[in-house]
């Protein structure tokens, strides 16, 4: 993460490691456009429909 607002429990520096339980790499490759002009809008679009997020924070 390098902004999130404080609303999404999220903080600055937050990796994200699986969406709705399923690993970001997996879930990239299944859900994302390989197009760079487009993945910013594709992350945006999961995200905001995605249930749970699991996060590696470094020191908690």
């Amino acid at each position: 993460m390098i902004a999130a607002r404080e609303e999404t429990g999220l903080e600055k520096g937050d990796i994200i490691i699986a969406l709705d339980k399923v690993e970001t790499s997996q879930f990239y490759q299944d859900n994302v456009s390989k197009t760079p002009e487009c993945q910013y809008m594709d992350w945006a679009k999961f995200l905001v429909r995605t249930r749970s997020v699991t996060v590696f924070r470094a020191g908690k």
